[in-house]
């Protein structure tokens, strides 16, 4: 996987690589998740993942009351 050198998962658009780093997940699951998420977005011929959708996606998974521990 080509990495580019200012690569960093903190802006609202993601690549493939920040997509997979930001969600811990291999690039199928990744992209599974985005895609139900309806994160797709096309610009040009590039196609990025809206990040807050992903987070919005993500915390509907989790149920109220659901503790969910952080490792450090």
């Amino acid at each position: 996987m080509n990495l580019r050198k200012n690569s960093d998962t903190t802006g609202r658009l993601l690549g493939n690589a920040e997509l997979q780093r930001y969600l811990n997940l291999g690039r199928v699951s990744a992209l599974k998740v985005a895609m139900d998420a309806g994160a797709v977005v096309r610009i040009g011929s590039r196609v990025l993942y809206d990040r807050e959708k992903v987070d919005m996606y993500i915390d509907s998974l989790i149920s109220p009351g659901q503790v969910v521990s952080e490792k450090e």
